[in-house]
């Protein structure tokens, strides 16, 4: 067969015919065989196929594979796979690799064609068309390499390696001549054949003339230089490939050997017949090969033992075809017949009976020295087990079941109970101890026991039963009390069920059963007196740490610490795995491990701090949560499950969780991007919101917690939050993941805003409100023009009613004068006649001038009356006397009236007040500022207003003074109030002795004057 009919052979045929032929190879080197708690998916979980051949974690933490059924994606719950539809025109891909900086998962099909995904979609490689002109169906062997650059290295046989560059552009590096090379580029090493493709047909194959010679050239390109070398050859070049071990070092397999070369020297090469699908190195140094033909995954800590063949195997039986470690320490393993599985952690193994145990079923431990325990079957006895060299021993078979072990190394004494029974195994032989009241009795052969406890001191072991309880002396090997013979309880022998009992550091004996707790005083069992109620409820289990606090593990209240007066409880709610405890173990240095069916639990306790529980379960790689005994040395733990014994070292608690990835989704189908701010429609206001953590451990069963707008956290293992109905405005939606140790991750965010509708929209108010009040502004505007065209024409009117009243006013006035001069003239009282002539003539010019402007000063007012009165004074011949006063203050130059309103009054005084007397009468004017009018009361001294024999005629009418109160009416813009009021004057003795008139002016302000 040719080099080239080799490199074109289906993957389904010649590879796979050398795997099988490699299962008969003969096995070579020391392999040590572990079980551990793997986690298996196949095409039944999710995979496009089960056939898979690579494996890559992306810089988000998804996790991904190609398979010969295109490329699948894993989140933690479910495959999300690729192929045609999302433009994979291949389905076979055996390579992937990952560019950082562009997000970009490359690919690499069985052909050698290139593939990109990105952004939920695959597109082809531009550089494929080089690829298809090479002519050749290549079968793509070496994974390419994509550098820190972005250019990609693509070995194809014969052709050697080709370089594209992150334009496509192809540069052929090693190509034209026959070789077999190493070029090492960046931290990888890359096997390249070449050979020359364009020589003539008549020349003979290269790989011909070198098989003749039993050699084969090799080149290596290394950053330290070109070597060149001739090495001996055997049998083929199939799954040849190479590793860069470190800057100087670099390992080859090909034609079955394994070749190592530092510097470009060859430093060794052994016999390696087993075909290596590739290479990986961990941080610690370990170098993994993952093998075909069956062979499994060899771990190997150095580089010197491979060379001695030394090496820690996994999965046997199966093709594993790649691997990695994951970020957070997880194995994860692909294999070409089944699938993947996955390792939680690969520091934790399982003891069962894939490594010979006789039974899955572990019921016991204790623990012998630092490499051996003995282990207590259900149906198996007891045996011994060597971790190291994983030697198992069984002891002598007496019965099936072993519920608990108890060694005592001091005397090389191992305590059991089986069956019921005590037994003690000493140099090689079981001894049951006797009942020692019925010594010969098969049916009462021994003292009964299901549960062994070592007290803290180690000087008392009991054993408790359905039968009761017993006590023994640890070191003589004797039992010195039995509750059945030798406690005092009435005459009635003690045979209650019993689960527990412990002497204390202080030499306590309590004992435990399904009624409660109970002190063992003077062989008489007390009840204790506390009311709390897991004291006389079933306790399962009691343990005394370091600082004499008692604990007890009971069914349904959890965890309850006892020290004095002090009680303490812890729960679920405070972390513990369960409320139901089935076993605990108090390690030496005070750390509390309790047993529950939901996993391990491990409480660090203090009376003056919170106490921290840490979980152990199926997430932690356990092959089940049904924990049936605990023991420690140091920091390595023992698990005794009903699945197969567990030994692991516990560490810190791995303080990182990841945080939840949010995928956002409207029930209509949209998708936002969650880190941007997202505008919702009102209409749409239906909101589901997708998140996830990829936390691999946890198997799908993540606690997860959300608020919205840093409400209450709501928990959930569900990954869907559906929001039917929201407000309007900003919401912020928080959501956290917790890991398998408790820890809390921090917050994912997706801040979004739900938009109002458009009549509840911002600028929608705005311009309704900016419409209101320009509406609004509209009408007042209107309103006031209507106002003050309605006022104008009011004041109009009034103007008008006030001029024509006037109008009357002023010739009643000038009526009344003229009358008093014909008096005098047709008395022949010419003197006086022209006197009052003349002041009358005065005074009608004043009056003419006042009607000019609708009103006067109140100094003009004053001058108008005065005249008025003179003039009166001298028709009526000094028959009365007037006073005109002025109250404090008043300023008459600055308040102004309409002329002749207070006239009419005086005249009515004169005209009245005067009546029927020849001399002495009286009138008084007085005016006075009062709060918005100005009052004006005109007295006289006359008979009173209800006098009837008065000289007046009774067809006399004043016309006047209902002119005037008409005018005061409209002044006061309250036609039906009083703006005029009349009463008597009485003096002492109760008697009429005048008339007063109180007027009252309303008074407005205008330009900074007074006015009525």
């Amino acid at each position: 067969m040719t080099l080239n009919q080799l490199y074109s052979a289906s993957i389904s045929s010649g590879l796979k015919m050398l795997g099988l032929l490699a299962l008969f190879l003969p096995a070579w080197g020391m392999a040590q065989s572990n079980h551990f708690a793997y986690r298996q998916f196949t095409a039944n979980d999710g995979l496009p196929s089960s056939e898979v051949y690579d494996i890559l974690q992306d810089k988000l933490g998804y996790i991904w594979f190609s398979t010969d059924n295109g490329v699948s994606r894993f989140d933690g719950y479910s495959f999300q796979n690729y192929g045609v539809v999302q433009g994979l025109k291949e389905p076979v891909v055996f390579y992937m690799q990952e560019d950082r900086e562009k997000g970009r998962i490359w690919m690499q099909s069985l052909a050698g064609r290139l593939y990109y995904f990105e952004k939920d979609s695959i597109y082809p490689f531009s550089g494929n068309r080089v690829l298809d002109s090479l002519g050749l169906e290549q079968f793509c062997e070496i994974p390419f390499y994509l550098d820190s650059l972005g250019s990609i290295y693509v070995s194809l046989s014969a052709h050697g390696l080709l370089q594209f560059d992150t334009t496509g552009k192809v540069d052929f590096l090693l190509s034209g001549h026959y070789s077999k090379s190493v070029y090492e580029i960046e931290n990888r090493a890359i096997l390249v054949f070449s050979d020359s493709v364009s020589r003539p047909v008549s020349v003979r194959n290269p790989e011909e003339v070198w098989n003749e010679k039993g050699q084969f050239p090799l080149d290596l390109y290394l950053n330290s230089g070109h070597y060149k070398m001739i090495l001996p050859r055997k049998g083929y070049p199939a799954q040849s490939s190479a590793f860069r071990v470190d800057d100087k070092t670099v390992l080859l397999r090909i034609y079955e050997k394994l070749w190592a070369f530092q510097e470009g020297k060859l430093i060794w090469s052994i016999p390696y017949p087993d075909p290596i699908n590739f290479w990986f190195k961990d941080q610690d140094g370990s170098i993994f090969l993952g093998l075909s033909a069956r062979l499994g995954l060899r771990r190997y800590k150095s580089l010197e033992a491979i060379r001695t063949g030394i090496f820690e195997s996994y999965l046997q039986g199966y093709s594993v075809s790649h691997f990695i470690v994951d970020q957070d320490g997880g194995y994860w393993f692909s294999t070409t017949e089944a699938g993947v599985f996955y390792l939680a952690d690969p520091a934790l193994k399982i003891y069962d009976q894939s490594i010979g145990l006789p039974v899955d079923y572990v019921s016991s431990i204790a623990l012998k020295n630092q490499d051996a325990c003995y282990i207590g079957l259900e149906g198996g006895g007891v045996v011994l087990l060597n971790t190291e060299t994983e030697k198992i021993s069984p002891l002598p078979n007496v019965g099936g079941w072993a519920y608990d072990l108890v060694y005592n190394q001091e005397a090389d004494v191992l305590w059991a109970a089986i069956n019921f029974k005590i037994y003690s195994f000493r140099e090689n032989q079981w001894q049951i101890c006797r009942d020692k009241l019925y010594p010969n009795n098969a049916t009462r052969l021994g003292y009964q026991a299901r549960r062994l406890h070592l007290s803290p001191q180690k000087s008392t072991l009991w054993a408790t039963s359905s039968f009761g309880f017993n006590e023994i002396n640890f070191e003589k090997g004797e039992v010195v009390f039995s509750s059945l013979h030798d406690l005092r309880n009435g005459t009635k022998a003690y045979n209650f069920r019993t689960l527990d009992a412990i002497t204390t550091r202080n030499g306590q004996v309590f004992i435990a059963n399904t009624n409660g707790l109970f002190e063992l005083i003077n062989q008489e069992l007390v009840a204790l007196n506390i009311d709390h109620p897991a004291f006389h409820a079933r306790i399962e289990a009691i343990e005394e740490l370091p600082d004499s606090t008692l604990v007890l593990g009971s069914k349904g209240y959890g965890l309850l610490f006892w020290k004095g007066d002090q009680i303490a409880v812890l729960t679920e709610s405070d972390g513990l795995s369960a409320n139901m405890i089935e076993n605990l173990y108090a390690a030496g240095d005070g750390v509390l491990w309790v047993g529950t069916l939901n996993g391990l639990n491990k409480v660090n306790w203090s009376w003056d701090r919170a106490a921290s529980i840490r979980v152990f379960s199926t997430a932690n790689g356990f092959p089940t949560n049904e924990i049936n005994c605990v023991k420690t040395r140091g920091d390595v733990v023992w698990v005794a499950t009903t699945k197969g014994l567990v030994k692991f070292s516990w560490s810190q608690p791995r303080l990182h969780s990841p945080a939840p990835i949010i995928k956002v989704a409207l029930a209509s189908g949209g998708v936002f991007d969650p880190g941007r701010k997202a505008y919702v429609d009102y209409k749409e206001n239906n909101l589901i919101i997708h998140f996830l953590s990829l936390n691999y451990k946890m198997n799908g069963q993540i606690p997860y917690r959300y608020r919205l707008n840093s409400d209450d956290w709501v928990f959930t293992k569900s990954t869907t939050v559906h929001f039917p109905s929201m407000q309007v405005g900003q919401q912020e939606f928080e959501v956290q993941a917790q890991n398998e140790d408790g820890i809390w991750s921090t917050s994912s965010f997706f801040v979004f805003q739900i938009m109002p509708p458009w009549w509840k929209s911002w600028w929608f108010k705005f311009l309704a409100f900016f419409t209101c009040i320009s509406i609004g502004i509209l009408i007042y505007q209107y309103r006031m023009r209507q106002l003050k065209h309605e006022n104008d024409m009011q004041r109009q009117m009034v103007e008008l009613e006030r001029s024509a009243l006037q109008a009357q006013m002023n010739p009643h006035f000038i009526f009344n004068c003229l009358n008093s001069i014909q008096n005098y003239i047709l008395q022949n009282e010419k003197k006086e006649a022209i006197l009052y002539l003349g002041r009358f003539a005065t005074l009608v010019r004043s009056i003419l001038n006042a009607s000019a402007s609708g009103n006067i000063s109140l100094h003009e007012e004053l001058k108008l009356l005065t005249n008025y009165l003179d003039l009166e004074k001298l028709r009526f011949k000094d028959r009365f006397i007037y006073t005109v006063e002025l109250a404090p203050g008043l300023d008459t130059f600055d308040l102004r009236i309409p002329p002749l309103l207070v006239q009419p009054y005086v005249e009515n005084a004169v005209l009245h007040g005067i009546s029927g007397k020849k001399e002495g009468g009286i009138v008084r004017v007085c005016f006075e500022a009062k709060p918005g009018f100005l009052e004006v009361t005109i007295e006289d001294n006359g008979p009173g207003i209800q006098i009837e024999n008065t000289t007046i005629p009774k067809n006399y009418k004043s016309f006047g003074i209902s002119i005037t109160r008409d005018r005061l009416k409209l002044l006061s813009g309250n036609p039906e109030g009083e703006a005029v009021h009349t009463e008597n004057v009485l003096d002492e003795n109760a008697l009429i002795c005048g008339t007063r008139v109180k007027v009252r002016i309303g008074l407005q302000k205008d330009n900074s004057h007074s006015e009525i």
